[in-house]
């Protein structure tokens, strides 16, 4: 099995953008992981400029305008594109509304900005696991949007699509799920960094009892969000 959310979340993103898309010739992409959503953006509307950003330099990218920069501090100074799409990178942002801000300034007048964010009750029952055994990782920042809420009054956005929305992915083991997770960027460590073997088996266990005849489950959740610069 080869299951990935983020394929799920990027067809929402998409499928929620479309009404207010016309044709965007300047776009922006803010984490694009592995390529799943830029692949989309161009077999969708094959801009005439695509930047793609992410915190580090992907070694696969066959994108020239590829930047290497912090979401939330994009270096972008003036308005210069149509769309800027972003999916399941938001909910590692420490300040989102300034991350948000920076993208107000980077989108011309009435641009569009969507992104999908994980919220409560994600990566679960991983996350439950792990809290129980007392291993702290970036993957429970996922479940640590209590407070996660647009807005509606800010002056500076229209918010035109806000729907929360949720899933399923089985996996085969949890060294799978765990592969799965590294690969699209929930974990910055390679499997089995700063957890020792004990407590990996320990894991694996108590994953064990959660699983089903379609392997070992992973729950998630997240919002879709379109907004639109005043």
């Amino acid at each position: 099995m080869n299951p990935c959310f983020h394929d799920s979340l990027n067809l929402e993103l998409l499928k929620a953008s479309k009404p207010f898309l016309h044709r965007p010739q300047r776009v922006l992409e803010i984490g694009c992981h592995d390529g799943r959503l830029t692949h989309q953006i161009i077999k969708h509307y094959n801009p005439k400029l695509l930047v793609t950003s992410d915190i580090k330099q992907l070694k696969k990218t066959t994108n020239p305008n590829m930047v290497v920069c912090n979401g939330e501090q994009l270096p972008f100074k003036s308005p210069q594109f149509d769309w800027i799409a972003s999916g399941g990178t938001f909910q590692w942002f420490s300040t989102q509304w300034q991350s948000i801000s920076k993208m107000h300034s980077a989108l011309k007048p009435n641009g569009i900005c969507s992104f999908t964010q994980f919220i409560d009750n994600s990566m679960e029952p991983l996350s439950g696991v792990l809290s129980e055994l007392g291993w702290s990782s970036r993957l429970l920042a996922l479940t640590k949007q209590h407070d996660f809420k647009i807005d509606l009054k800010k002056e500076d956005w229209t918010v035109l699509h806000f729907k929360t929305i949720s899933g399923e992915d089985h996996f085969n083991n949890t060294l799978d799920l765990f592969k799965h997770l590294r690969k699209i960027g929930a974990t910055q460590s390679k499997v089995g960094d700063a957890m020792t073997l004990a407590l990996y088996r320990q894991l694996n266990k108590k994953m064990e009892q959660y699983r089903t005849k379609l392997g070992i489950p992973l729950f998630w959740q997240a919002v879709v969000v379109v907004l639109m610069r005043r």
